[in-house]
């Protein structure tokens, strides 16, 4: 992913393609835990809360390194995932724990590194990679700075 360098965070958006389970709230809450915990961040908290008709579950693992959180859409076996991490916590950890979970088809994944600048500005590195059929493409890097 991002060469490494002194920031206040990675974060990942993860979007799953031909996925399943999405309906589970169960299943969705222990991947969380064992995603945060696999990632070696300190669980602080998890709430879920499952939609009808469709069963859709969104969700946030509140941890002391930040979040993780989940939006799924089960009629369309689509996934959206947010993990942002700080300090010694390892966000890419999790990436093998969620597709484990959902077997999604296809995993595309941003990666940014928040605020690598600590000039009184910000400066966000995005990486994109794509995960399918065990292929995988990228990155392709741009930076921002505000």
């Amino acid at each position: 992913m991002i060469q490494a360098r002194r920031s206040h965070g990675t974060h990942l958006l993860i979007d799953l393609w031909g996925a399943r389970h999405l309906e589970d709230a169960d299943r969705i809450r222990e991947t969380m835990i064992n995603a945060a915990l696999r990632a070696g961040a300190k669980l602080l908290h998890v709430h879920l809360h499952k939609f009808e008709p469709h069963g859709g579950v969104t969700g946030v693992a509140l941890l002391a390194e930040s979040h993780i959180s989940i939006h799924t859409w089960p009629e369309s076996s689509y996934a959206a995932l947010d993990v942002f991490m700080c300090g010694s916590a390892e966000p890419e950890r999790t990436i093998p724990i969620i597709k484990a979970t959902f077997t999604p088809r296809q995993t595309i994944v941003l990666q940014a590194t928040r605020g690598t600048d600590g000039g009184g500005s910000s400066m966000i590195e995005t990486a994109s990679f794509a995960h399918c059929d065990g292929l995988r493409t990228g990155p392709t890097t741009a930076q921002a700075r505000g």
